[in-house]
């Protein structure tokens, strides 16, 4: 635009050269500011990296499904790129049973559809089964969640001082209270400090 400005308009054939050498001839960094420009090529960087690495995990339909390619772990098939998310399944106990916290029935999955939420890895990576409950039995109570649990953490929360509480893990296994309420939502806490999510 700023180059038709300043030929205050072209003809053709005769301007094609100038216009097509003042659009992809042009030095890029003669309009930004010295002190951006190392800012400019960072973000220039990391947007070819994210388009690199979406060309590679791309499914070609024309090759058809097969079990080699960019998607060998099903259970990792980011659909956005950015930061790792994971899904929290906000549960509660209820005579033994373990229950989507918006619902009354375990096998219900709109109930624990509406019992989830997303956060990002770096604060909730791994699950912690409430105590006295083995592998086994704890796999079996997860089987109604969708995807019987395997792509989420499932944060089983009791009341506790004025607040739906619960515990999990960290991408360190570093310990997180997770505290819930309806008026205020989710808040992650740290062993040092807390963080909103």
């Amino acid at each position: 635009m700023k180059l038709l400005r300043e030929m205050n308009g072209f003809e053709m054939p005769g301007d094609a050269r100038r216009l097509i050498e003042g659009v992809y001839g042009a030095d890029p960094f003669d309009d930004i500011p010295a002190g951006l420009q190392q800012q400019v090529l960072n973000a220039d960087g990391a947007a070819r990296g994210q388009r690199s690495l979406a060309e590679l995990k791309a499914l070609h339909l024309e090759a058809g499904y097969r079990r080699e390619g960019p998607w060998l772990d099903e259970d990792i098939a980011p659909t956005r790129l950015g930061e790792p998310t994971t899904t929290l399944w906000l549960a509660r106990w209820r005579d033994g049973c373990l229950l989507p916290l918006q619902g009354d029935s375990p096998d219900d999955p709109q109930a624990w559809i509406l019992s989830s939420l997303t956060v990002r890895q770096s604060l909730v990576s791994r699950e912690m089964p409430p105590e006295g409950i083995d592998a086994e039995t704890w796999a079996q109570h997860k089987a109604a969640l969708p995807g019987k649990g395997r792509w989420g953490v499932v944060i089983v929360l009791t009341q506790e001082e004025g607040s739906l509480q619960g515990h999990a893990l960290g991408p360190e296994n570093e310990p997180r209270l997770i505290r819930y309420s309806e008026q205020s939502g989710l808040r992650i806490d740290f062993q040092h400090g807390s963080k909103a999510s």
